[in-house]
């Protein structure tokens, strides 16, 4: 019975496997899965920005190239209500994460595919890491919600990085009921000039641009 019980273990452990996405795999190599999300992500969002730069699991942009709102598409339900956030698990380096789970991006009630129809609890804008030689990650995530939702926190706007660090995203899920997931995307970035310009509309993070060591 014990060798029949480990066979089946073993069996639905390969067709696990097999059946994971390719964003899911791309997120345990860069080891956001399961560090940051505990889920498998099973659908791939995707992400454009005006640039022309759009996000592909873990390619390089830079914060110039994503300065402004990206435009998110994915397989909607049209009667159903989403949230989507934008985070950096690295802030501000991923050598000094003090704070990490940075949100620069969290919107709610998104009704089907309509971002514009959501309602923004934190203003976009881009990751904006310090000089260094290691990219920061910045990760998408989509939450299919239970319903439409009376969120209580306060809305951030994008002039402050107060109520942005250290951002308890766990906590946040499990209070509306989000469950894993449904999709989501992640890049790389590295400091450019457009990061000193980020820190000048915060007012803050000047500490960290310190030289390259």
């Amino acid at each position: 019975m014990k060798k029949l019980i480990l066979l089946i273990a073993a069996t639905f452990a390969v067709a696990s496997a097999k059946t994971e996405s390719e964003i899911t795999k791309k997120m345990k190599e860069f080891k956001i899965i399961p560090d940051i999300i505990p889920n498998q992500v099973p659908e791939l969002l995707k992400i454009t920005f005006d640039s022309g730069a759009s996000v592909n699991m873990g390619n390089e942009i830079t914060p110039s190239e994503a300065k402004n709102q990206p435009k998110v598409e994915w397989n909607a339900d049209k009667n159903a209500f989403y949230t989507i956030v934008c985070f950096d698990p690295d802030a501000p380096s991923p050598k000094n994460p003090s704070i990490s789970n940075l949100v620069t991006w969290l919107v709610g009630n998104i009704s089907g595919n309509d971002i514009d129809s959501g309602y923004v609890l934190a203003e976009y804008y881009a990751i904006a890491p310090p000089r260094g030689k290691d990219a920061n990650r910045g990760i998408f995530a989509l939450f299919k919600q239970p319903s439409k939702l009376n969120f209580d926190e306060k809305p951030i706007d994008k002039y402050t990085i107060e109520g942005r660090t250290n951002y308890p995203l766990n906590e946040f899920t499990e209070k509306y009921g989000l469950g894993g997931p449904v999709a989501g995307n992640f890049y790389l970035t590295k400091f450019d000039s457009y990061v000193m310009e980020v820190y000048d509309m915060l007012n803050c993070c000047f500490e960290y641009n310190e030289p390259e060591e």
